[in-house]
C-alpha cells in the first residue's frame, strides 16, 4: 500500500514550491531523455527499419492479442470461470458482487491497456533495445551463451523480478512516480480484471527497467512479450477476490492475500508485499507481512481521486479519463 498520503486541496497545506518544482523537473528531465535518445537512435538506418516493421505490424499485434486474450481463448473463459467459483465460495470481501462496478470499470482498462502492449510498448522495446545494443552491452553475460534457452529465461526471469520488486518499492516512495502507480491501487473492489487498471507511464517505467536482465541474457523482444503474457495468469488470480495464501507456496509466490494486504487501506500494511512473482525478495528485505490470514480493504487514501460512481457508462467513461489525467494533474497540485 502507498506510503504517501495525499490529501486533497481543501485539507492539504501547499506543498513547498521547492519540492512541486524538483517533483516536475524529474518527471521532464525522464521525458526530455527519452525524446533525446529516441531522436538519436531515429537517426541510425538500422533503428528505422526495425521500427517500420514493427509499426507495420501493430494492427495485426492488436487483433491477435484480443482474439487469443479473450474472444477465441478458451482456457480465458475456463480460467476466469473458476475464479468466478472460488469469489462465491472463499470470498476475501464478503457481499462484493461478481459483476461489481470495480470490475465493469477495469474492464474499461482494456483496450488502453492492449492498444499500450500492442502497439507503442513493441515499438519502445524496439527503442530499448537499441540503446541496449549500443551503449550498455558491456552488461551482456557472455559466460551463459552455450547455456539451453530454458535456464536463460529462468535468469532473465528471476533477475527481472527482482529488478520489478526494486521498481515497485521506488514507486512507493517518490511522489512523481506513486501518482501514476496510485491508479491501480484506487480499486476498492479488487478482481479478475483489476491488473488492466495501469496507467500507461507506470508501465513505461517498468519496463524501461525489467527488461534489461532479459537484454543481458541475450533473449530476443518476444521472450519478453511473451514472459509478460504468461504473468498475466499469475497476475490476474492474486488480484481477484479470494480468500487463499496458497499454504506453502506462499514463501515462494505472491499470493491473493499477499497481494491485498499490498494494496491495502491500513497503515499497518503500507509498504508491505512488493512482489510481482515471487514472494522471495520481500522475505529477504524484511518487506513481508508475516500475518496470513488479514484480508483488509483496499484503495488509497486521496478524496480528490475521481473513483467511479453509479451506472451510467457515459459517467464511466468520463471517469476513466478522470483516472488518466490523476497523476498529471497531482504532480501540479
Amino acid at each position: 500500500m502507498e506510503p504517501v498520503v495525499v490529501a486533497s486541496p481543501e485539507e492539504a497545506s501547499p506543498r513547498p514550491k521547492p519540492r512541486r518544482a524538483l517533483r516536475l523537473f524529474g518527471v521532464f528531465a525522464f521525458v526530455a531523455a527519452l525524446v533525446l535518445l529516441a531522436a538519436h537512435a531515429a537517426l541510425d538506418s538500422a533503428f528505422r527499419a526495425s521500427v517500420h516493421q514493427r509499426f507495420g505490424q501493430s494492427a495485426d499485434d492488436l487483433y491477435t492479442r484480443m482474439t487469443s486474450e479473450f474472444f477465441l481463448n478458451p482456457w480465458f473463459y475456463g480460467v476466469f470461470g473458476l475464479i468466478l467459483l472460488l469469489e462465491h465460495l472463499i470470498p476475501a470481501k464478503e457481499g462484493q458482487k461478481s459483476w461489481s462496478l470495480g470490475l465493469r470499470h477495469d474492464l474499461l482498462w482494456i483496450p488502453l491497456k492492449m492498444v499500450f502492449h500492442a502497439s507503442l510498448l513493441p515499438l519502445y522495446l524496439v527503442l530499448l533495445q537499441f540503446l541496449y545494443d549500443r551503449y550498455l552491452g558491456f552488461f551482456t553475460i557472455q559466460g551463459i551463451s552455450g547455456w539451453p534457452w530454458l535456464g536463460r529465461v529462468l535468469l532473465g526471469l528471476l533477475v527481472g523480478d527482482f529488478l520489478f520488486w526494486v521498481t515497485h518499492v521506488v514507486r512507493h516512495h517518490v511522489p512523481s512516480l506513486w501518482y501514476f502507480h496510485a491508479v491501480h491501487h484506487s480499486q476498492k473492489e479488487l478482481n479478475f480484471f483489476t491488473e488492466y487498471r495501469v496507467h500507461p507511464v507506470d508501465d513505461l517505467f517498468v519496463f524501461t527497467i525489467g527488461v534489461i536482465p532479459f537484454f543481458m541474457v541475450q533473449e530476443s523482444i518476444i521472450t519478453v512479450v511473451a514472459i509478460v503474457w504468461i504473468r498475466h495468469w499469475h497476475t490476474r488470480l492474486y488480484h481477484s477476490n479470494i480468500r487463499s495464501n496458497f499454504g506453502i507456496l506462499r514463501y515462494l509466490l505472491v499470493t491473493p492475500q499477499s497481494h491485498r494486504v499490498h494494496h491495502s487501506i491500513e497503515p499497518r500494511h503500507f509498504d508491505k508485499n512488493f512482489g510481482l512473482t515471487f514472494s522471495i525478495w520481500d522475505y529477504l528485505f524484511g518487506t513481508q507481512y508475516r500475518r496470513y490470514d488479514e484480508y483488509p480493504d483496499t484503495g488509497i487514501d486521496d478524496d480528490s481521486f475521481p473513483y467511479e460512481q453509479g451506472e451510467v457508462r457515459l459517467s464511466m467513461l468520463g471517469t476513466l479519463t478522470s483516472q488518466f489525467l490523476y497523476p498529471f494533474r497531482a504532480l501540479f497540485r
